[in-house]
């Protein structure tokens, strides 16, 4: 048995773990084979289980997180939101994580997620904030009063 000190952690969403409550998987529904094992992969935040029988039928799978588009996994993305918007920094949370055992974005994926994901929507809300303020501004009437002494 492992102590719990050396277990894996990942980031698990409730909505994720309540599905996996729910599932029943008995056999596999193509061949109809009972005997099933459950494969585990990582990846960045997340675990995927897989049941597959000794045909190597999948017949179902689970994750941890949702998937995004293609095959971000949310916690990934919430996780690079973070530290760039926190001002830290990758190799200290990573760091931190490696430290807890905790199953963390690769700094491949941080920077991937960060060039196309989250700076363009940072860059998007400024702009848009930012001519939102000058509309404002323009709408008003700035009378300068300068006085000599």
């Amino acid at each position: 048995m492992t102590h719990v000190a050396e277990e894996v952690m990942v980031i698990v969403f409730l909505k994720q773990l309540l599905q996996l409550a729910e599932m029943t998987v008995k056999k596999c529904p193509t061949c109809g084979s009972d005997r099933l094992v459950i494969l585990e992969s990582y990846f960045g935040s997340s675990v995927s289980l897989k049941w597959v029988c000794l045909t190597d039928h999948t017949a179902a799978q689970w994750h941890s997180q949702p998937i995004l588009n293609r095959r971000m996994r949310s916690g990934d993305c919430f996780i690079c939101a973070t530290i760039l918007t926190s001002g830290n920094n990758y190799g200290k949370m990573s760091l931190w994580a490696q430290m807890l055992k905790v199953k963390f974005p690769s700094a491949n994926q941080f920077h991937r997620i960060q060039t196309h994901y989250l700076v363009p929507t940072i860059d998007s809300y400024w702009q848009h904030n930012q001519e939102e303020v000058l509309a404002a501004c323009l709408r008003e009437i700035v009378v300068l009063d300068i006085i000599y002494s």
